[in-house]
Parts: C-alpha cells; sequence; structure tokens
C-alpha cells in the first residue's frame, strides 16, 4: 500500500494483497462512547468492481463491497460511500482495510455516531 503523506490518501491494490506485501493498512481510532456507528468510506475509484474489505482489530469483518467508478485516472473525484452500521465499544481500537479486486484511493474513514441505539 501506498501513502501520499502530504494528501493523506491511501492507495490501495489488489496486487499488494495478492502478493503478501501487506494484509490489512490499519488505522487506530478512540470511539468515544459505546454504540451503534455508520462507516462513511470517501473513495475515488476509476476502475470498476474494485472491492473493499474492512475489518475491526479481532478480525471481525463488518464492511465488504463493491466500490463503484466515481471518476476518470485523470480527475479525481471522492465520493461518500456508506458502510454498514456496527457496534464498538468505547476505547481505543484499529479498523483495517484492504483491497481484494483491482484498486482504489481511501481518502478518510468517518465514523458516525448512530443516535437511534434501538
Amino acid at each position: 500500500m501506498t501513502i501520499d503523506q502530504v494528501g493523506g490518501v491511501g492507495i490501495f491494490t489488489s496486487d499488494d494483497f495478492d502478493d503478501g506485501r501487506f494484509t490489512f493498512a490499519r488505522y487506530k481510532v478512540t470511539i468515544p462512547r459505546s454504540g451503534y456507528y455508520m462507516p462513511n468510506y470517501f473513495v475515488a475509484n476509476f476502475n470498476d468492481y474494485s472491492l473493499i474489505n474492512v475489518a475491526d482489530e479481532n478480525g471481525r469483518t463488518f464492511d465488504s463491497f463493491a466500490v463503484r467508478n466515481t471518476c476518470d485516472i485523470w480527475n479525481w473525484e471522492f465520493e461518500k460511500m456508506e458502510g454498514t452500521r456496527e457496534y464498538f465499544e468505547a476505547g481505543e481500537t484499529y479498523i483495517g482495510v484492504c483491497c481484494t479486486r483491482k484498486s482504489f484511493m481511501l481518502d478518510k474513514i468517518q465514523l458516525v455516531y448512530d443516535e437511534n441505539q434501538e
């Protein structure tokens, strides 16, 4: 995986995953309170049908979906993609991201607390 240190963008490719160079890019996050959160992924992708997998530090996969085409190779545009509502305990945890088909660029992950905890 490549990280753009200036822009904070991670470039994920399935070649890296398939060749064993990395399994997941891990991001340390602090969950302010226990409860359900909606993850939003801000992604740029010029491929069709790239695949993203997202897991917690215990190896529990909570998102696995196709990343739609958001732009062309010359004009990068990031779009927000909603993930699956997931329960997190308060405190520090790690979120792992990988690409298992083609490639995409991840600008950021946003976890939004679900006020309706039913």
